[in-house]
């Protein structure tokens, strides 16, 4: 009995030993699980009390009440983050003269100084605000470094040093970032565009025609969405050169859903014939945009096509025609001979009483 006592005290005491360690990871849980929120509620406080304070600064500055850069409170440390948060989403919000004043405040804080300092720094929220921070105040210092983050790793920091780099120079920025806006494909299109469109068609409309038609059809066809930030003459233009001289399906298809230039009427009537059905398809929905009253017999004829989107899009634009009637659309669907054409009448009238 007493060998199987002794044989047994080693077993006892790592029973031991384990119950103490799972205890102190559990209170060394607790203590951490405090302290973080402790840390939380410490950051709320602080946040409030900042914005109570700097809210009305900020909005002093962007109305240009007189604002005296002597009497600003100091900014401290820990509410740098918050400022620049706030200070970057005005900015977004605003253009004109509030984002020069905006620009004055933050650097008779010496906002711009500490953004150099946060650019260095390796966690990515830093270099984000950093960018988005100097983008706004036009750094050109900064070019640099900020192009470098262009092929950044991470798709929101690369995609904010576009924005940046296209409001400090937009002319110099554009050749450097349209190539990026076909690469990065995690880019979303909607802000992309908003770069494009703070960049003005004055910058973009040159580099990005030149752009599509040097690329790919797959690349200019990513590209041709973003053509209405170009001048109206420069995108017709490209548009009639492409429609005329490309035989891709994607980049037809990409023109064709903006096309509204009545000029390009000829083409439009070229392709109602095309072998592919969804071109035949965005053919008809630009008939109903571009064409003359002729077009609605290319349009019935449509009517029958293999394709049920075709003769559905057909019919869509036919009862949108500005002389159609219902009337009339019932008289077009007694003279078809063709059960299909008849069926998708029978739909879109159905739809267009309603």
């Amino acid at each position: 009995m007493l060998d199987s006592l002794a044989s047994s005290e080693p077993i006892f005491r790592i029973a031991l030993l384990s119950g103490q360690f799972a205890l102190l990871a559990t209170v060394l849980l607790l203590g951490y699980a405090f302290l973080l929120r402790a840390s939380l509620t410490l950051r709320k406080h602080r946040h409030a009390a900042f914005l109570k304070i700097w809210r009305p600064v900020l909005a002093e500055a962007i109305n240009g009440t007189g604002l005296d850069p002597a009497s600003l409170p100091p900014l401290k440390r820990w509410n740098l983050e918050f400022f620049l948060h706030e200070w970057n989403v005005a900015h977004d919000s605003i253009r004109g003269t509030g984002e020069q004043r905006l620009n004055e405040l933050a650097r008779a804080l010496g906002v711009d100084r500490r953004a150099w300092r946060m650019l260095d720094r390796h966690q990515i929220r830093h270099k984000l605000i950093a960018t988005a921070t100097l983008g706004h105040l036009g750094e050109a210092r900064a070019w640099d470094r900020i192009a470098g983050l262009l092929d950044a790793g991470n798709s929101l920091l690369s995609l904010l040093a576009a924005s940046a780099l296209v409001q400090i120079d937009a002319k110099r920025a554009l050749p450097l970032v349209i190539p990026h806006m076909t690469d990065r494909e995690e880019w979303p299109p909607a802000r992309v565009a908003t770069i494009l469109r703070r960049a003005g068609p004055d910058a973009v409309s040159e580099p990005l025609a030149a752009a599509i038609l040097a690329a790919t059809p797959e690349k200019a066809n990513r590209l041709l969405r973003y053509l209405d930030t170009c001048h109206l003459a420069v995108a017709d233009e490209l548009t009639h050169r492409l429609l005329k001289y490309s035989d891709d399906d994607y980049i037809i298809t990409a023109l064709l859903r903006k096309l509204d230039d009545p000029r390009e009427l000829p083409i439009v009537r070229r392709l109602i014939g095309h072998s592919r059905w969804h071109i035949r398809m965005l053919a008809a929905v630009a008939l109903g945009r571009v064409g003359e009253p002729e077009d609605d017999a290319a349009l019935i004829n449509l009517l029958s096509d293999e394709a049920w989107w075709v003769r559905y899009r057909a019919a869509q634009t036919l009862a949108n025609l500005p002389f159609m009637t219902v009337e009339r659309l019932r008289s077009v669907q007694a003279a078809q001979a063709d059960r299909y054409a008849r069926d998708i009448l029978d739909q879109v009238i159905a739809e267009e009483t309603l």
